[in-house]
C-alpha cells in the first residue's frame, strides 16, 4: 500500500493511517478467534476420539480357528504348532513372526 504524506509546518501526516491501522487491528482480533476456534474443534475432536479408542479397547475381536495370517496365508491357529499372534480390532490376525509394523497393514496399504 502506498501511503502518502501532506506536510503541514513541522508535523508530518500520513494520510489513511488511522483507517488502516483500525483494518490491521480487525484483521488481528478475525485471525485470534478463528485460531481460537480452530483449538476448541480440536480439544473437542481429541475427547471424542480418545473416547471412542477407550470404547474399541473395551470391545473384544472374535476370531474363529480357520483365520489365515495375512502375510503367510497360514492358519493362525495351528494346534501343531502353537505361535504368538497378534489380532487387531478390524479383524485382521498376523504371526506376530510375520509381522513387522506396530499396526494393521492391510488397513493401512
Amino acid at each position: 500500500a502506498v501511503v502518502s504524506t501532506q506536510s503541514t509546518g513541522d508535523v508530518q501526516q500520513i494520510v489513511g493511517l488511522r483507517d488502516s491501522l483500525v483494518k490491521i487491528l480487525c484483521d488481528y482480533k478475525l485471525q485470534i478467534n478463528l485460531s481460537e476456534g480452530c483449538k476448541k474443534v480440536f480439544v473437542n475432536d481429541t475427547v471424542s476420539l480418545s473416547r471412542k479408542m477407550r470404547g474399541l479397547g473395551k470391545r473384544g475381536v472374535h476370531i474363529d480357528d480357520e483365520i489365515n495370517c495375512q502375510i503367510c496365508k497360514c492358519m493362525v491357529i495351528n494346534e501343531r504348532d502353537p505361535t504368538d499372534a497378534t489380532v487387531y480390532f478390524c479383524g485382521h490376525a498376523f504371526h506376530n513372526a510375520c509381522l513387522s509394523k506396530d499396526y494393521c497393514i492391510s488397513c493401512f496399504k
